[in-house]
Protein backbone atom coordinates (compact mmCIF):
# COMPACT_ATOMS: atom_id res chain seq x y z
CA UNK A 1 0.00 0.00 0.00
CA UNK A 2 2.57 2.38 0.45
CA UNK A 3 4.80 1.74 -2.72
CA UNK A 4 0.76 3.07 -4.31
CA UNK A 5 0.15 6.19 -2.42
CA UNK A 6 4.18 6.72 -2.82
CA UNK A 7 3.27 6.50 -6.59
CA UNK A 8 0.05 8.77 -6.65
CA UNK A 9 1.09 10.63 -4.40
CA UNK A 10 3.90 11.74 -6.76
CA UNK A 11 1.56 12.58 -9.78
CA UNK A 12 -0.13 14.50 -7.68
CA UNK A 13 2.70 16.51 -6.48
CA UNK A 14 3.88 16.80 -10.16
CA UNK A 15 0.50 17.58 -11.10
CA UNK A 16 -0.25 20.11 -8.03
CA UNK A 17 -1.50 24.11 -9.71
CA UNK A 18 -2.07 22.70 -13.05
CA UNK A 19 -5.21 21.23 -14.74
CA UNK A 20 -4.98 18.05 -14.18
CA UNK A 21 -4.47 18.17 -9.70
CA UNK A 22 -5.70 15.64 -7.66
CA UNK A 23 -8.88 17.67 -6.43
CA UNK A 24 -12.48 16.47 -5.34
CA UNK A 25 -13.83 13.22 -5.05
CA UNK A 26 -10.63 11.74 -6.04
CA UNK A 27 -8.63 13.67 -3.65
CA UNK A 28 -10.67 12.54 -0.87
CA UNK A 29 -10.31 8.98 -1.52
CA UNK A 30 -7.03 8.97 -1.38
CA UNK A 31 -7.21 11.25 1.54
CA UNK A 32 -9.61 9.25 3.60
CA UNK A 33 -7.58 6.00 2.76
CA UNK A 34 -4.20 7.62 4.16
CA UNK A 35 -5.84 9.02 7.45
CA UNK A 36 -8.59 6.61 8.35
CA UNK A 37 -7.12 3.26 7.36
CA UNK A 38 -3.53 3.30 6.26
CA UNK A 39 -1.82 5.70 8.94
CA UNK A 40 -3.78 4.24 11.77
CA UNK A 41 -2.25 0.35 11.02
CA UNK A 42 0.91 2.10 12.10
CA UNK A 43 1.90 2.35 15.51
CA UNK A 44 4.99 4.31 16.34
CA UNK A 45 7.03 3.92 13.70
CA UNK A 46 5.99 0.48 12.57
CA UNK A 47 2.77 -1.29 10.60
CA UNK A 48 0.85 -4.10 11.84
CA UNK A 49 2.51 -7.07 10.09
CA UNK A 50 -0.63 -8.48 9.68
CA UNK A 51 -1.68 -6.00 6.78
CA UNK A 52 1.44 -6.15 4.71
CA UNK A 53 1.10 -8.71 1.79
CA UNK A 54 3.59 -10.53 0.57
CA UNK A 55 6.01 -7.81 1.73
CA UNK A 56 5.62 -8.39 5.23
CA UNK A 57 8.91 -11.02 4.34
CA UNK A 58 11.27 -8.09 3.02
CA UNK A 59 14.10 -6.82 5.16
CA UNK A 60 12.72 -3.84 7.38
CA UNK A 61 9.63 -3.59 6.07
CA UNK A 62 7.43 -2.70 9.13
CA UNK A 63 9.34 0.37 9.64
CA UNK A 64 7.34 3.44 7.99
CA UNK A 65 9.48 5.92 8.09
CA UNK A 66 10.14 6.33 4.80
CA UNK A 67 6.22 7.04 4.43
CA UNK A 68 7.75 10.82 5.87
CA UNK A 69 8.64 12.10 2.02
CA UNK A 70 5.35 11.30 0.81
CA UNK A 71 3.44 12.67 4.16
CA UNK A 72 5.24 16.08 3.88
CA UNK A 73 3.97 16.38 0.09
CA UNK A 74 0.63 15.47 1.36
CA UNK A 75 0.47 18.09 3.40
CA UNK A 76 0.45 21.13 0.74
CA UNK A 77 -1.87 18.75 -1.56
CA UNK A 78 -4.38 17.96 0.57
CA UNK A 79 -3.88 21.12 3.00
CA UNK A 80 -7.51 20.34 4.95
CA UNK A 81 -6.05 17.98 6.86
CA UNK A 82 -1.84 19.11 7.13
CA UNK A 83 -2.52 18.84 11.06
CA UNK A 84 -3.13 15.14 10.66
CA UNK A 85 -0.08 14.78 8.39
CA UNK A 86 1.94 16.62 10.36
CA UNK A 87 0.97 14.29 13.34
CA UNK A 88 1.84 11.56 11.75
CA UNK A 89 5.15 12.75 10.64
CA UNK A 90 5.86 13.67 14.27
CA UNK A 91 4.71 9.81 15.75
CA UNK A 92 7.25 7.97 12.43
CA UNK A 93 10.10 10.82 13.99
CA UNK A 94 10.13 8.80 16.99
CA UNK A 95 7.74 10.89 19.19
CA UNK A 96 5.92 9.56 21.88
CA UNK A 97 3.67 12.62 21.27
CA UNK A 98 2.20 10.61 18.45
CA UNK A 99 0.81 7.63 21.00
CA UNK A 100 -0.45 9.91 23.42
CA UNK A 101 -2.89 11.40 21.00
CA UNK A 102 -4.60 8.21 19.68
CA UNK A 103 -8.16 8.18 21.19
CA UNK A 104 -9.71 5.10 21.73
CA UNK A 105 -11.50 3.15 18.88
CA UNK A 106 -12.46 0.12 17.10
CA UNK A 107 -12.88 -0.22 13.50
CA UNK A 108 -14.39 -3.39 11.20
CA UNK A 109 -13.23 -3.06 7.56
CA UNK A 110 -16.02 -5.06 6.76
CA UNK A 111 -15.03 -4.95 2.73
CA UNK A 112 -11.57 -6.44 3.65
CA UNK A 113 -12.15 -8.59 6.56
CA UNK A 114 -9.64 -6.78 8.74
CA UNK A 115 -10.17 -5.40 12.27
CA UNK A 116 -8.51 -2.72 14.24
CA UNK A 117 -8.22 -1.50 17.84
CA UNK A 118 -6.54 1.39 19.22
CA UNK A 119 -5.96 3.75 22.45
CA UNK A 120 -2.88 5.60 23.04
CA UNK A 121 -1.42 2.41 24.94
CA UNK A 122 -1.97 -0.13 22.35
CA UNK A 123 -2.90 -1.45 18.85
CA UNK A 124 -4.66 -4.57 18.10
CA UNK A 125 -5.20 -5.91 14.43
CA UNK A 126 -6.86 -8.64 13.58
CA UNK A 127 -6.93 -10.37 10.06
CA UNK A 128 -9.40 -13.08 8.85
CA UNK A 129 -10.56 -14.40 5.27
CA UNK A 130 -13.74 -14.84 3.71
CA UNK A 131 -15.35 -16.37 0.54
CA UNK A 132 -15.04 -12.77 -0.26
CA UNK A 133 -11.30 -12.13 0.32
CA UNK A 134 -8.16 -13.12 -0.08
CA UNK A 135 -5.45 -14.94 1.49
CA UNK A 136 -1.76 -13.12 2.43
CA UNK A 137 -0.62 -13.44 -1.12
CA UNK A 138 2.48 -15.11 -2.01
CA UNK A 139 4.60 -14.67 -5.39
CA UNK A 140 7.52 -14.12 -6.65
CA UNK A 141 9.12 -15.88 -4.16
CA UNK A 142 7.70 -14.01 -1.85
CA UNK A 143 6.53 -14.88 1.79
CA UNK A 144 6.59 -18.50 1.03
CA UNK A 145 5.85 -19.43 4.87
CA UNK A 146 2.71 -17.22 5.28
CA UNK A 147 -0.41 -19.38 4.56
CA UNK A 148 -2.07 -19.17 7.89
CA UNK A 149 -1.55 -14.82 7.83
CA UNK A 150 -5.45 -14.55 7.29
CA UNK A 151 -6.55 -17.21 9.78
CA UNK A 152 -7.34 -14.86 12.75
CA UNK A 153 -3.88 -13.28 12.99
CA UNK A 154 -3.25 -10.78 15.99
CA UNK A 155 -0.64 -8.24 15.91
CA UNK A 156 -0.57 -6.90 19.36
CA UNK A 157 1.39 -3.53 19.50
CA UNK A 158 2.45 -1.24 22.26
CA UNK A 159 6.00 0.11 21.10
CA UNK A 160 5.58 -1.01 17.51
CA UNK A 161 8.27 -3.10 17.43
CA UNK A 162 7.72 -6.49 18.72
CA UNK A 163 7.90 -8.08 15.62
CA UNK A 164 10.15 -6.08 14.07
CA UNK A 165 11.97 -8.47 11.43
CA UNK A 166 11.07 -11.34 13.48
CA UNK A 167 9.52 -13.27 10.49
CA UNK A 168 12.67 -15.49 9.17
CA UNK A 169 12.91 -17.02 12.83
CA UNK A 170 9.03 -17.10 13.28
CA UNK A 171 7.46 -20.54 13.49
CA UNK A 172 5.28 -19.67 11.01
CA UNK A 173 2.46 -22.42 12.42
CA UNK A 174 2.80 -20.58 15.24
CA UNK A 175 1.06 -17.07 14.10
CA UNK A 176 -0.21 -14.80 16.54
CA UNK A 177 -4.25 -15.78 17.49
CA UNK A 178 -4.33 -18.50 14.65
CA UNK A 179 -5.33 -21.95 15.22
CA UNK A 180 -3.44 -24.32 13.05
CA UNK A 181 -2.11 -27.42 12.88
CA UNK A 182 0.99 -27.97 13.38
CA UNK A 183 2.86 -29.52 10.48
CA UNK A 184 6.43 -29.45 8.80
CA UNK A 185 5.51 -28.45 5.26
CA UNK A 186 3.38 -25.49 4.90
CA UNK A 187 0.75 -25.45 2.02
CA UNK A 188 2.17 -23.18 -0.84
CA UNK A 189 -0.60 -21.71 -3.00
CA UNK A 190 -0.62 -22.14 -6.85
CA UNK A 191 -1.44 -18.40 -8.74
CA UNK A 192 -0.37 -16.16 -6.05
CA UNK A 193 -3.48 -16.59 -3.36
CA UNK A 194 -7.24 -17.93 -3.55
CA UNK A 195 -10.31 -16.63 -1.88
CA UNK A 196 -11.21 -18.09 2.01
CA UNK A 197 -13.96 -20.47 2.75
CA UNK A 198 -16.23 -18.97 5.32
CA UNK A 199 -19.31 -17.43 5.11
CA UNK A 200 -19.51 -15.64 8.62
CA UNK A 201 -16.84 -13.11 9.28
CA UNK A 202 -17.47 -9.59 10.37
CA UNK A 203 -17.06 -7.20 12.85
CA UNK A 204 -19.78 -4.76 14.73
CA UNK A 205 -18.55 -1.40 16.95
CA UNK A 206 -19.77 1.23 18.75
CA UNK A 207 -17.10 3.76 17.92
CA UNK A 208 -15.53 2.47 20.42
CA UNK A 209 -15.84 -0.78 21.55
CA UNK A 210 -16.77 -4.38 19.21
CA UNK A 211 -16.25 -7.64 18.98
CA UNK A 212 -14.74 -9.19 15.45
CA UNK A 213 -15.98 -13.03 14.14
CA UNK A 214 -14.56 -15.49 12.36
CA UNK A 215 -16.00 -18.79 11.59
CA UNK A 216 -12.92 -20.77 10.32
CA UNK A 217 -13.22 -23.58 7.88
CA UNK A 218 -9.94 -24.51 6.05
CA UNK A 219 -10.41 -27.87 3.48
CA UNK A 220 -8.13 -26.17 1.22
CA UNK A 221 -4.64 -27.30 0.32
CA UNK A 222 -3.94 -30.30 2.59
CA UNK A 223 -5.51 -28.29 5.38
CA UNK A 224 -8.99 -29.89 7.21
CA UNK A 225 -9.76 -27.46 10.07
CA UNK A 226 -12.28 -25.46 11.49
CA UNK A 227 -13.37 -23.44 14.70
CA UNK A 228 -15.53 -20.50 15.59
CA UNK A 229 -13.27 -17.84 17.22
CA UNK A 230 -13.61 -14.49 18.38
CA UNK A 231 -12.46 -11.05 19.79
CA UNK A 232 -14.00 -8.86 22.38
CA UNK A 233 -12.54 -5.69 22.52
CA UNK A 234 -13.56 -3.50 25.42
CA UNK A 235 -10.68 -0.66 26.23
CA UNK A 236 -8.34 -2.08 28.64
CA UNK A 237 -9.11 -5.79 27.91
CA UNK A 238 -9.13 -8.02 24.73
CA UNK A 239 -11.45 -11.60 25.17
CA UNK A 240 -10.12 -14.23 22.86
CA UNK A 241 -12.72 -17.04 22.36
CA UNK A 242 -12.61 -20.30 20.01
CA UNK A 243 -15.20 -23.28 19.97
CA UNK A 244 -16.01 -25.83 17.94
CA UNK A 245 -12.14 -26.54 17.25
CA UNK A 246 -12.03 -29.31 14.81
CA UNK A 247 -10.28 -31.49 12.54
CA UNK A 248 -9.55 -35.00 10.83
CA UNK A 249 -5.50 -34.26 10.64
CA UNK A 250 -2.72 -36.50 12.09
CA UNK A 251 -0.75 -33.35 13.37
CA UNK A 252 -1.34 -31.59 16.62
CA UNK A 253 -3.55 -28.34 16.48
CA UNK A 254 -2.91 -25.31 18.47
CA UNK A 255 -3.93 -22.13 19.02
CA UNK A 256 -1.01 -19.26 19.60
CA UNK A 257 -1.56 -16.68 21.96
CA UNK A 258 1.45 -14.69 20.78
CA UNK A 259 4.64 -15.21 19.19
CA UNK A 260 7.08 -11.85 19.31
CA UNK A 261 10.72 -10.68 19.75
CA UNK A 262 11.72 -11.69 23.93
CA UNK A 263 12.47 -8.88 26.08
CA UNK A 264 13.31 -9.60 29.42
CA UNK A 265 11.75 -12.42 31.31
CA UNK A 266 8.55 -14.02 30.81
CA UNK A 267 6.29 -14.97 34.28
CA UNK A 268 3.58 -17.22 35.26
CA UNK A 269 1.38 -18.01 38.25
CA UNK A 270 1.06 -21.57 38.53
CA UNK A 271 -0.52 -23.37 41.56
CA UNK A 272 -0.40 -20.22 44.03
CA UNK A 273 3.34 -19.25 43.03
CA UNK A 274 4.74 -17.27 40.38
CA UNK A 275 7.56 -18.05 38.57
CA UNK A 276 10.04 -16.67 35.33
CA UNK A 277 11.02 -18.17 32.18
CA UNK A 278 14.87 -17.05 31.23
CA UNK A 279 16.17 -18.00 27.74
CA UNK A 280 16.64 -21.21 27.11
CA UNK A 281 13.43 -22.54 29.43
CA UNK A 282 10.23 -23.83 28.72
CA UNK A 283 6.85 -24.91 30.24
CA UNK A 284 5.00 -26.91 28.18
CA UNK A 285 1.40 -28.29 28.56
CA UNK A 286 0.24 -26.74 31.65
CA UNK A 287 -2.52 -25.30 33.54
CA UNK A 288 -1.49 -21.68 34.57
CA UNK A 289 -3.48 -18.35 35.77
CA UNK A 290 -1.74 -15.69 33.79
CA UNK A 291 1.16 -15.52 32.04
CA UNK A 292 3.04 -11.58 31.57
CA UNK A 293 5.98 -10.66 28.80
CA UNK A 294 6.56 -7.10 27.95
CA UNK A 295 4.31 -5.02 29.74
CA UNK A 296 1.49 -7.22 28.03
CA UNK A 297 -0.52 -10.26 30.76
CA UNK A 298 -2.44 -13.19 29.42
CA UNK A 299 -5.02 -14.34 31.56
CA UNK A 300 -6.26 -18.03 31.42
CA UNK A 301 -9.62 -18.28 33.17
CA UNK A 302 -10.14 -22.10 33.04
CA UNK A 303 -8.12 -25.25 33.03
CA UNK A 304 -5.87 -24.96 29.35
CA UNK A 305 -3.02 -26.93 28.59
CA UNK A 306 -0.69 -23.58 28.11
CA UNK A 307 2.85 -23.81 26.61
CA UNK A 308 5.50 -20.69 27.08
CA UNK A 309 8.53 -20.85 25.41
CA UNK A 310 11.87 -18.69 25.68
CA UNK A 311 14.05 -19.63 22.54
CA UNK A 312 17.13 -18.11 20.84
CA UNK A 313 16.35 -19.15 17.56
CA UNK A 314 18.24 -18.79 14.22
CA UNK A 315 16.51 -18.29 10.46
CA UNK A 316 17.89 -17.37 6.87
CA UNK A 317 15.83 -14.41 5.12
CA UNK A 318 15.64 -16.87 2.01
CA UNK A 319 13.33 -19.47 3.95
CA UNK A 320 10.51 -16.69 3.70
CA UNK A 321 11.68 -14.68 0.52
CA UNK A 322 14.21 -15.88 -2.17
CA UNK A 323 15.08 -12.47 -3.05
CA UNK A 324 16.73 -11.54 0.54
CA UNK A 325 19.71 -13.02 1.91
CA UNK A 326 21.53 -13.21 5.60
CA UNK A 327 20.46 -14.79 8.86
CA UNK A 328 18.56 -13.38 11.64
CA UNK A 329 19.54 -14.91 15.65
CA UNK A 330 17.15 -13.51 17.99
CA UNK A 331 15.36 -14.69 21.46
CA UNK A 332 11.81 -15.23 21.02
CA UNK A 333 8.80 -15.67 23.30
CA UNK A 334 5.46 -17.75 22.07
CA UNK A 335 2.33 -18.52 24.35
CA UNK A 336 0.19 -20.96 23.09
CA UNK A 337 -2.73 -23.42 23.77
CA UNK A 338 -2.65 -27.12 22.93
CA UNK A 339 -5.58 -29.02 21.58
CA UNK A 340 -4.29 -32.44 20.06
CA UNK A 341 -4.61 -34.33 17.73
CA UNK A 342 -7.67 -34.76 15.64
CA UNK A 343 -9.40 -32.32 18.36
CA UNK A 344 -13.71 -32.51 18.47
CA UNK A 345 -15.64 -29.27 19.10
CA UNK A 346 -12.33 -28.08 21.53
CA UNK A 347 -13.00 -24.67 23.03
CA UNK A 348 -9.99 -21.93 24.74
CA UNK A 349 -10.49 -18.68 26.44
CA UNK A 350 -7.78 -16.40 27.18
CA UNK A 351 -7.96 -12.31 28.29
CA UNK A 352 -5.05 -10.17 26.99
CA UNK A 353 -4.64 -7.25 28.75
CA UNK A 354 -1.54 -5.03 27.35
CA UNK A 355 0.23 -1.92 29.11
CA UNK A 356 0.15 -3.60 32.48
CA UNK A 357 3.11 -3.98 34.97
CA UNK A 358 4.22 -7.68 36.08
CA UNK A 359 3.59 -6.15 39.53
CA UNK A 360 -0.13 -5.83 38.46
CA UNK A 361 -0.88 -8.81 37.27
CA UNK A 362 -1.41 -10.90 41.06
CA UNK A 363 -4.02 -8.22 41.51
CA UNK A 364 -5.85 -7.42 38.41
CA UNK A 365 -9.76 -8.92 38.35
CA UNK A 366 -10.58 -10.11 34.99
CA UNK A 367 -13.58 -11.10 36.78
CA UNK A 368 -15.37 -8.36 35.71
CA UNK A 369 -15.46 -9.78 32.20
CA UNK A 370 -18.23 -12.56 32.56
CA UNK A 371 -18.08 -15.19 29.52
CA UNK A 372 -21.90 -15.94 29.06
CA UNK A 373 -20.76 -18.69 26.36
CA UNK A 374 -18.40 -20.15 24.87
CA UNK A 375 -20.29 -22.71 22.59
CA UNK A 376 -20.81 -23.77 18.63
CA UNK A 377 -23.55 -21.68 17.97
CA UNK A 378 -22.81 -18.73 20.69
CA UNK A 379 -20.27 -16.41 21.72
CA UNK A 380 -21.17 -13.98 24.46
CA UNK A 381 -19.08 -11.42 27.00
CA UNK A 382 -20.49 -9.09 29.66
CA UNK A 383 -18.86 -6.25 31.35
CA UNK A 384 -20.54 -6.46 34.64
CA UNK A 385 -19.04 -2.71 35.46
CA UNK A 386 -20.54 -1.33 32.61
CA UNK A 387 -23.59 -3.82 31.63
CA UNK A 388 -22.55 -3.69 28.36
CA UNK A 389 -23.13 -7.22 26.33
CA UNK A 390 -21.51 -8.57 22.88
CA UNK A 391 -22.53 -11.16 21.56
CA UNK A 392 -21.91 -13.40 18.55
CA UNK A 393 -24.66 -15.64 17.23
CA UNK A 394 -23.25 -17.81 14.77
CA UNK A 395 -26.69 -18.95 13.98
CA UNK A 396 -30.55 -17.87 15.25
CA UNK A 397 -29.93 -18.99 19.50
CA UNK A 398 -31.29 -17.71 22.75
CA UNK A 399 -28.87 -15.75 25.85
CA UNK A 400 -29.77 -15.34 28.65
CA UNK A 401 -28.39 -11.87 30.63
CA UNK A 402 -29.54 -12.15 34.54
CA UNK A 403 -33.29 -11.69 33.73
CA UNK A 404 -33.15 -10.56 29.76
CA UNK A 405 -33.85 -12.78 27.33
CA UNK A 406 -32.64 -12.04 23.95
CA UNK A 407 -32.96 -13.69 20.87
CA UNK A 408 -32.03 -13.62 17.16
CA UNK A 409 -33.25 -16.47 14.54
CA UNK A 410 -30.03 -15.93 11.72
CA UNK A 411 -26.73 -15.35 12.75
CA UNK A 412 -25.66 -11.69 13.83
CA UNK A 413 -23.26 -9.70 16.14
CA UNK A 414 -24.42 -7.78 18.44
CA UNK A 415 -23.61 -5.05 21.12
CA UNK A 416 -25.75 -4.49 23.96
CA UNK A 417 -26.72 -1.93 25.96
CA UNK A 418 -29.29 -1.79 28.99
CA UNK A 419 -31.10 1.33 29.97
CA UNK A 420 -34.11 0.27 32.02
CA UNK A 421 -36.84 -0.86 28.99
CA UNK A 422 -34.72 1.15 26.41
CA UNK A 423 -32.03 -1.79 24.86
CA UNK A 424 -29.72 -0.20 22.84
CA UNK A 425 -27.96 -2.00 20.05
CA UNK A 426 -25.52 -2.24 17.69
CA UNK A 427 -25.77 -4.63 14.91
CA UNK A 428 -24.02 -6.33 12.23
CA UNK A 429 -24.25 -9.04 9.98
CA UNK A 430 -21.25 -10.86 8.85
CA UNK A 431 -22.59 -13.67 6.49
CA UNK A 432 -23.30 -10.26 3.93
CA UNK A 433 -26.17 -11.69 2.84
CA UNK A 434 -29.08 -11.07 4.98
CA UNK A 435 -32.40 -9.86 4.00
CA UNK A 436 -34.27 -9.55 7.25
CA UNK A 437 -33.51 -10.51 11.11
CA UNK A 438 -35.80 -10.71 13.64
CA UNK A 439 -35.13 -10.35 17.45
CA UNK A 440 -37.21 -11.20 20.49
CA UNK A 441 -36.62 -9.61 23.71
CA UNK A 442 -38.23 -10.11 27.24
CA UNK A 443 -37.64 -9.55 30.84
CA UNK A 444 -40.13 -9.41 33.31
CA UNK A 445 -43.13 -9.88 31.88
CA UNK A 446 -42.09 -7.28 29.02
CA UNK A 447 -41.02 -7.98 25.87
CA UNK A 448 -40.04 -7.19 22.39
CA UNK A 449 -40.27 -8.72 18.82
CA UNK A 450 -38.92 -6.57 15.84
CA UNK A 451 -38.29 -8.22 12.36
CA UNK A 452 -35.82 -5.98 10.33
CA UNK A 453 -35.03 -5.17 6.98
CA UNK A 454 -32.06 -3.04 7.52
CA UNK A 455 -29.47 -5.14 5.35
CA UNK A 456 -31.27 -5.37 2.35
CA UNK A 457 -30.31 -1.83 1.13
CA UNK A 458 -25.90 -1.37 2.21
CA UNK A 459 -25.04 -2.44 -1.34
CA UNK A 460 -20.94 -2.19 -0.82
CA UNK A 461 -21.38 -1.38 2.17
CA UNK A 462 -22.61 -4.91 3.45
CA UNK A 463 -21.16 -5.54 6.72
CA UNK A 464 -21.57 -2.38 8.34
CA UNK A 465 -23.14 -1.79 11.91
CA UNK A 466 -26.40 -0.86 11.95
CA UNK A 467 -27.87 0.68 15.49
CA UNK A 468 -31.21 0.45 16.60
CA UNK A 469 -33.04 1.08 19.73
CA UNK A 470 -36.01 -1.24 21.16
CA UNK A 471 -38.46 -1.13 24.09
CA UNK A 472 -39.92 -3.21 26.27
CA UNK A 473 -43.31 -3.48 26.69
CA UNK A 474 -46.26 -5.01 28.51
CA UNK A 475 -47.76 -8.05 27.15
Amino acid sequence: ASVLINRIIDIAWYTLGSDYQLSGQQLNILSKFVRETFLRCIRGKYMCYNVMGRGVSRKGALKQTGSIDWLKKLKVIDKEYAGEYEKAIVSLSGSEEGLENIQQSFTHYYVGDFSLYKNQNYSFGVRTVSERTYRSEEGNGENLKGYFLSDGSMAISLAGNEYEDIFPIWDWCKVPGVTAPQIADIPVMNNWTHKGESNFVGGVSDGHIGVSAYKMNNQEDGINISANKSWFFWGKEVVCLGSNISSTMSEEIATTVNQCLMSGNISYLNNGIISALTEGQTLLNTSVDWAWHKNIGYFFPSNQQVSIKAERKTGNWSSINTSQSGSKTQVVCSIGLNHGTAPSNKSYSYIIVPNITSEAMAGYNVSNLEILSNTATMHAVRNKMTGVTQIVFYEGGTLKINDLEVSADKGCLMILKESGDIININLADPSHKLSDLTLYLKRSGKEVTETLHLFSNDGYHKGKTHYIRLVLKDK
